[in-house]
């Protein structure tokens, strides 16, 4: 990963799983970004109608909104504030699986995954 981070570029990270969320804040934040975590859809719209992000990591299974849902609000209601998503889960056996692979509007990262995945997912949805 790069090690210049244009002027802290912030990431949001949504998700019901709080171990995930640590997780991501400190490797993120070690690697000089500036993250946001919270627990589901409500908050992740509040946070992103208040905020300029750059990227949000969007748990498949979140409560509330849903992190399709949530992608699908982003590109249809607030295109502009977030440039790059990244989709989690961890359901290795869900039909959903190839398509969203598939999807070239975001990046898919299968949980668990290591702190290396993690960056080399985030490198690849701002690029």
């Amino acid at each position: 990963m790069k090690n210049q981070v244009e002027s802290r570029q912030r990431v949001l990270v949504v998700g019901k799983e709080s171990r995930i969320g640590r997780v991501c804040d400190e490797v993120l934040t070690r690697s000089g970004f500036s993250v946001d975590v919270v627990p589901d859809g409500a908050p992740a719209v509040s946070s992103i109608l208040g905020n300029r992000y750059d990227l949000c990591i969007l748990d498949m299974f979140a409560p509330g909104i849903d992190g399709n849902g949530l992608y699908d609000w982003l590109n249809n209601y607030q295109p502009e504030p977030v440039r790059g998503a990244i989709i989690t889960t961890g359901d290795i056996s869900g039909d959903y699986r190839p398509a969203l692979a598939a999807d070239s509007r975001h990046v898919f990262l299968q949980k668990p995954f290591t702190p290396e995945e993690l960056l080399a997912a985030v490198e690849m949805a701002l690029n």
